[in-house]
């Protein structure tokens, strides 16, 4: 769009580049895939540790939820709007070398909510949601968590929180293990 005369060209609306930016995160997200399915059989570590990671992370559910029910309907300051979150590539490994569908654009921008957030919460499903947000217990979820489960439950989920980010690390290792081959 040419800019009026005698004015500068404003550049791009907001709403071009939010589409110029999931046209990119469309392209990167197929570039990515092909590029995972072409040494697919070279990447049996990556796999099982994805394989073993959608099995630890999707036993973590009906306890976040639990929590999420518990705290963030009356939260002042919820995470999902004051946060900035962003998929990393670990997420993105995770959803393709588990041939999950990936969500159809990145989280957001930069001072605004996640466009995934609803009234009723987060419109992803849980395992393609950023581990950030899979993984992030507030303070009001970890003092109702201690209340009513002990504080011993508190520190076996921080562990099992802690394992399955280093499993995220061992993963993408493994893919990058491949790279170098």
């Amino acid at each position: 769009m040419a800019a009026a005369p005698g004015c500068a060209d404003a550049g791009p609306s907001a709403a071009e580049r939010l589409l110029e930016v999931d046209r990119r995160w469309v392209s990167t997200n197929r570039t990515l895939l092909a590029w995972l399915e072409n040494r697919r059989p070279s990447l049996s570590l990556a796999l099982q540790i994805a394989s073993s990671l959608q099995e630890r992370i999707e036993a973590l559910f009906p306890l976040m939820d639990d929590l999420c029910r518990a705290a963030c309907p009356w939260c002042p300051d919820p995470c999902c709007i004051v946060t900035r979150v962003w998929f990393d590539f670990r997420d993105l490994l995770f959803f393709h070398l588990i041939a999950a569908p990936v969500p159809p654009g990145p989280i957001g921008r930069k001072g605004s909510a996640c466009r995934y957030l609803s009234a009723h919460g987060c419109r992803l499903p849980r395992l393609l949601r950023p581990w950030a947000c899979s993984q992030y217990i507030c303070a009001t979820q970890r003092r109702f968590f201690a209340k009513t489960k002990g504080e011993a439950r508190v520190h076996a989920l921080d562990a099992e929180i802690t394992e399955i980010a280093l499993m995220r690390f061992a993963m993408e290792e493994a893919v990058q293990e491949t790279l170098r081959q």
